[in-house]
């Protein structure tokens, strides 16, 4: 929480000057990798030491990262639908789009604790939930970044 605070200031500043998509894979991306350290993972065992201190860095990326992939998401929805339709009325789009965000986010909130728990117990190990939800993340981040920006830009 400590983490997101710090950087959640940051965030309109960086989707101003760079493409937004692009610092939310990226950001993405470094999720994943927070969350191979946060198992540690089972598939990276032999590079990645089960300790505190990979716990706590994964944590910390985590944090980090998570602003600017929750408040930067508004930007991605709100924007490209104005582009595409511009006399809307922005009021009851924001409205519209709020809703749809805190829908999501509470959907995640309900489904993620109970995916977690479920491979946690199918599989025995915390350490192998984590690199399933870091190779998820990783598989988002990609096809977010192949779809919006590489096929989008073209």
């Amino acid at each position: 929480m400590a983490a997101f605070l710090v950087t959640c200031l940051l965030v309109h500043r960086a989707i101003t000057r760079w493409n937004p998509t692009i610092v939310i894979a990226l950001c993405f991306f470094v999720q994943a990798i927070g969350t191979w350290f946060l198992g540690p993972s089972h598939i990276l065992r032999k590079f990645l030491p089960e300790n505190l201190t990979m716990i706590i860095l994964g944590l910390i990326l985590i944090g980090l990262t998570s602003s600017f992939t929750s408040i930067g998401a508004y930007t991605e929805m709100y924007e490209p639908y104005v582009e595409f339709n511009p006399t809307c009325d922005k009021d009851k789009l924001s409205d519209i789009l709020s809703g749809l965000y805190n829908a999501g986010f509470s959907l995640g909130t309900i489904i993620g604790p109970m995916a977690g728990s479920y491979i946690t117990i199918w599989y025995n190990s915390f350490r192998v939930c984590t690199d399933y939800f870091a190779i998820s993340t990783l598989v988002y981040c990609l096809l977010l970044y192949l779809f919006v920006v590489l096929i989008k830009g073209k």
